[in-house]
């Protein structure tokens, strides 16, 4: 994932991914933690089944997107909805 060369580290496209991939944990670790707090809400248990609706198509130890699953923008978009929705008083 990081290419060293002989004067230091050589960026990659490698490295977008992979810092990417970490904004979207994020954004799931996070919702995830909002919804547990506030497993009462409708909108905390709509937030943990489409958490949990994701674990079943990609799964651990996947490294690929499944067919016809949403792009990154998209999870991100979903993402940003759900917790706007448990932050909503």
């Amino acid at each position: 994932m990081i290419n060293w060369g002989r004067n230091g580290i050589i960026p990659t496209f490698d490295l977008l991914r992979c810092r990417e991939g970490a904004d979207d944990f994020r954004y799931a670790v996070t919702l995830w933690n909002l919804a547990q707090k506030n497993k009462e809400k409708p909108e905390a248990q709509a937030a943990i089944q489409w958490l949990d609706s994701i674990l079943e198509k990609i799964g651990p130890g996947q490294n690929q997107r499944p067919k016809g699953f949403m792009e990154d923008e998209a999870f991100r978009d979903q993402c940003v909805l759900h917790l706007n929705k448990l932050l909503v008083k």
